[in-house]
């Protein structure tokens, strides 16, 4: 048995659903069985999530009081991840490129303002500063193993257009949103700032599923949510999955050592 507390924003919604679906699927014998509670961080009940000063904020004495609540083996996050979409969605008035370090041979888009990818890395975090903080917090607040999730890749274009709830903005949209290249590259770059923040505060981080990403870089369709941002329940599944042998691995090499 695992049992887990996780905490996120609008992205725990699709694993808390995955997690639901499996506990309540007919597992084979082997499957791992777990025990997790879910809280969203955008309910009022625990809100501000930080307070305190700027400089030192800590955890939100309700929020910590759940973090002990059960005696957890774990816990995970699922912090932020939308905040590509603010720069990506929708096309700059002066639209932009750049060259993403981690995979420079990507081509760059015709006609497109290049600017550093450390500019773009500085924009990124002035967007993630709330998340990031709110990581720091939960890591500063527990000696449990601390979990955070890669956001999903972005949804393609012609989801984000198609989407029934937002014909209208589709309409403005098409002409202005970004082309997926660059919107993969965003989202890279985001990943490698949550990543390496991770790694500074001993925070392991699970990637998206391999398999939940096409060819392109975008949401494979298996794992597309209902909107223009947000995967779905089985996406939630398989990374449940990530996060639980993530987690066994690290007993493991634990009983080895």
């Amino acid at each position: 048995m695992y049992r887990f507390i996780a905490f996120g924003h609008s992205h725990i919604v699709a694993f808390a659903k995955g997690v639901y679906e499996y506990q309540a699927s007919d597992l084979p014998n082997e499957a791992p069985r777990i025990e997790s509670r879910f809280v969203y961080l955008y309910d009022p009940a625990f809100n501000p999530v930080l307070q305190g000063a700027a400089e030192g904020p800590q955890l939100n004495p309700k929020l910590a009081q759940q973090l002990v609540e059960l005696p957890w083996d774990f816990v995970v996050l699922v912090c932020g991840g939308n905040e590509h979409n603010v720069l990506g969605i929708v096309r700059n008035k002066r639209p932009f490129d750049f060259v993403l370090s981690s995979e420079p041979d990507l081509p760059l888009q015709p006609g497109h303002e290049l600017v550093p990818e450390a500019l773009i890395r500085e924009v990124l975090n002035h967007y993630m500063a709330d998340s990031l903080q709110a990581i720091r917090a939960f890591r500063l607040a527990t000696k449990l193993p601390v979990i955070q999730l890669e956001p999903p890749p972005p949804l393609p274009n012609r989801h984000v257009l198609a989407y029934p709830r937002e014909l209208a903005r589709a309409r403005l949209l098409r002409k202005k949103i970004a082309p997926e290249l660059i919107r993969y590259k965003l989202w890279r770059l985001e990943s490698d700032i949550y990543r390496r923040f991770c790694k500074e505060l001993d925070i392991s981080y699970v990637p998206a599923p391999a398999d939940m990403v096409d060819e392109n870089g975008m949401l494979a369709e298996a794992g597309w949510g209902t909107d223009a941002t947000h995967a779905n329940p089985h996406y939630g599944i398989k990374a449940m999955k990530s996060v639980i042998d993530l987690y066994r691995a690290r007993v493991e090499e634990a009983r080895v050592s």
